[in-house]
């Protein structure tokens, strides 16, 4: 099966209009650390192939897909503005016909059924195979993971491996995946906050959003360490007010590195086992 109109082609032409000049849409959580630092992923990149494993969720009872711009109240200088937000969450293909996301992607009845998966959607990526989620085999509400049984395997793409070694250290470069807002996929190097052996989770400053959800996190080896849980939120709410209020246009949040919590990931070595 492949994607039909206005999926073939992430950058065609909006065909949304704006309903509202001062809508703000809130949901989930992200934010930029030191400026927004994301990048496009091309087949020239060394990040090629973890990128391809890289899988963007997206709902099949959907038929408009609207620009990045059609969407939120954006001052000009923020990116990505003629691309579409397709996706509402991330995952990575960790077995041949099976993908890891967060537990919060697939909770509800409907959640499976509906659900397609497509990966390596880059931008102007066309003729990308579509799979439909099968069963949920596993789901960790408490640790906020998922692993989902696809309806076949994935041709062509290279399932992710686990780290070898799950000691992480704080300072330590990492590389997320993710279609934050659900725009086509993006790379970027994030810092490693806070690793505390002992706990579950960890944080890492990186620049993700809704849609990243269950996004993976790489270590400089290409290995899987984590998947995305949740994060700061995506526009302030101060902002929301004054353009409600007054009007004007809005910025992505962002704050220095080390002066925010960071993103929180669930520690991949956790759930290695489950598959």
């Amino acid at each position: 099966m492949k994607l039909l109109a206005i999926l073939l082609l992430l950058s065609i032409t909006a065909c949304v209009a704006k309903d509202n000049a001062t809508e703000i849409k809130t949901s989930g959580n992200g934010v930029f650390y030191d400026g927004d630092s994301r990048e496009e992923v091309t087949e020239s990149d060394r990040t090629f192939i973890v990128g391809q494993a890289t899988a963007m969720i997206y709902d099949s009872t959907r038929s408009k897909f609207p620009r990045l711009k059609d969407s939120y109240v954006l001052c000009s200088d923020e990116r990505f503005q003629e691309q579409r937000l397709i996706g509402y969450c991330s995952g990575v293909l960790v077995a041949p016909n099976k993908v890891l996301t967060a537990a919060h992607c697939m909770q509800g009845s409907s959640r499976c059924e509906n659900a397609r998966f497509v990966f390596g959607a880059f931008n102007g990526a066309q003729n990308l195979p579509i799979h439909s989620c099968k069963q949920v085999v596993a789901i960790d509400s408490k640790l906020d993971y998922a692993i989902v049984e696809l309806d076949r395997d994935v041709q062509n793409v290279t399932p992710v491996k686990f780290a070898s070694d799950s000691y992480l250290n704080d300072g330590d470069a990492v590389l997320s995946m993710s279609y934050p807002l659900g725009l086509p996929l993006k790379q970027d190097i994030g810092v490693i906050q806070d690793s505390q052996p002992d706990s579950t989770f960890f944080q890492v400053a990186v620049d993700t959003f809704s849609g990243s959800s269950g996004s993976p996190l790489f270590n400089k080896k290409g290995e899987l360490i984590g998947i995305l849980n949740r994060g700061a939120e995506d526009i302030l709410e101060d902002d929301i007010y004054r353009v409600q209020t007054k009007g004007g246009c809005v910025n992505f949040n962002s704050c220095a590195n080390g002066q925010c919590r960071g993103e929180t990931f669930l520690k991949a070595s956790l759930i290695s086992n489950k598959l």
